[in-house]
């Protein structure tokens, strides 16, 4: 698997690391808030963030998480990509999050790696947040 210090975070990562504070999510958030990796986003990927936080079921919740507005200050912000991918994609919103990564040569950090089929996703690696935490920390890296 071939990772990257530039990584676009499935809003799933961006919602587990805010609710679980010591989770492989919280990790991976967390090495980004330290600068020892950089986050890509675009607007669209913003705007789902937000709207995830804003849904009904995350009422009880302080959302968005205290260190949300840091986190995009500090990502390497791009413009929207041009979608194109096959139309056959398991959940075509997500590939915003595959071509910023294209653009940019970075990898794909999600909790639901089967919406990124090898038939979608090229040379774009996608891994799951336990994975590039284990990478990121890997001392034989």
């Amino acid at each position: 698997m071939s990772l990257s210090r530039i990584a676009v975070l499935d809003t799933n990562v961006i919602v587990s690391g805010a609710l679980k504070e010591r989770s492989a999510p919280a990790v991976v958030i967390g090495a980004a808030l330290d600068r020892e990796i950089v986050i890509v986003v675009c607007p669209a990927i913003v705007a789902e963030y937000r709207d995830v936080f804003a849904r009904p079921k995350f009422a009880k919740f302080r959302f968005p998480p205290a260190w949300f507005d840091r986190l995009l200050i500090d990502a390497m912000h791009r413009p929207d990509p041009v979608l194109a991918h096959p139309s056959d994609a398991p959940d075509p919103s997500d590939l915003v999050f595959l071509e910023t990564a294209r653009e940019v040569g970075a990898c794909v950090v999600t909790g639901n790696t089967k919406d990124f089929p090898a038939r979608v996703r090229g040379r774009v690696t996608v891994c799951t947040p336990t994975q590039y935490a284990d990478w990121l920390f890997d001392p034989n890296r």
